[in-house]
């Protein structure tokens, strides 16, 4: 496993990478699990009230797709 952190603000620290690889066996099962996630853009919002404003107008300008 692989995890890589940045501070985002002062005193507080996000993963901006991770990685994991995973190779197991139950019972005659064998199974394989891989992941890799970059992560960035971190943005502060707030207090509730000013994340909830800020998620609704997110929200309406994205239109959803199929």
């Amino acid at each position: 496993m692989v995890l890589e952190q940045a501070e985002v603000q002062p005193g507080i620290w996000l993963p901006t990478f991770y990685q994991y690889d995973f190779v197991g066996r139950k019972f005659l099962f064998v199974f394989e699990i891989h992941e890799r996630r970059e992560e960035s853009r971190y943005q502060r919002i707030g207090p509730p009230n000013e994340a909830l404003i800020a998620i609704r107008r997110e929200l309406s300008q994205n239109t959803p797709t199929r």
